[in-house]
């Protein structure tokens, strides 16, 4: 326990330092006589506490779902790592289900205890503990394989359909080109 928060100190130390990099923030920091980080995240605080007097529970759960998650996946976008990239188009995808599922099961979904809060822990699971990339493998991506072995047999199939069709229009033609020479021989 003592190894995590010192590993918390650490981190609000090297934030604070960061934040300090920016003179605004240097300055306000020196006015103010505490660490920047501090009055950073009581905003934060106030700011999740006015959304949820205004908007309720459910607007706090789509803002953990979304903002930390678009901006990772803005970087990953940038960044050389393959993983970071399967990470969050996981994510995304699991995201996209989910928020389908719930637009047509919402009114059962709503009597559900705590269903909020189970929704934003299960957001923060994908992409925190990488549980996207965990579901992925596990469920995902064996559908997905077959569904790929599926639709490469398909496009298969018409491209063959397609050919053959080309060859009966093409006998057709000839059939029909025969027929017309044979018409003007008669005639």
């Amino acid at each position: 326990m003592s190894a995590q928060i010192d590993e918390m100190k650490k981190l609000v130390e090297d934030l604070e330092r960061r934040l300090k990099e920016v003179p605004q923030l240097k300055q306000v920091g020196q006015k103010i006589g505490f660490p920047v980080v501090y009055l950073i995240g009581g905003v934060l605080v106030l700011l999740a506490v006015l959304i949820y007097v205004a908007s309720g529970f459910s607007a706090i759960v789509n803002l953990v779902a979304f903002v930390y998650p678009a901006w990772a996946s803005l970087k990953a976008i940038r960044s050389e790592n393959k993983e970071d990239d399967t990470l969050w188009l996981a994510y995304w995808v699991f995201y996209g289900f989910f928020a389908v599922i719930e637009s047509i099961t919402d009114m059962l979904l709503f009597w559900i205890p705590f269903y909020e809060l189970l929704k934003m822990c299960f957001y923060v699971y994908l992409y925190q503990a990488k549980g996207a990339l965990i579901l992925y493998h596990s469920f995902l991506e064996p559908i997905v394989v077959k569904l790929e072995t599926t639709e490469k047999k398909a496009k298969e199939e018409i491209k063959n359909i397609k050919n053959r069709s080309k060859k009966m229009d093409l006998r057709r033609k000839r059939n029909g080109a025969q027929a017309m020479s044979r018409r003007r021989v008669k005639s």
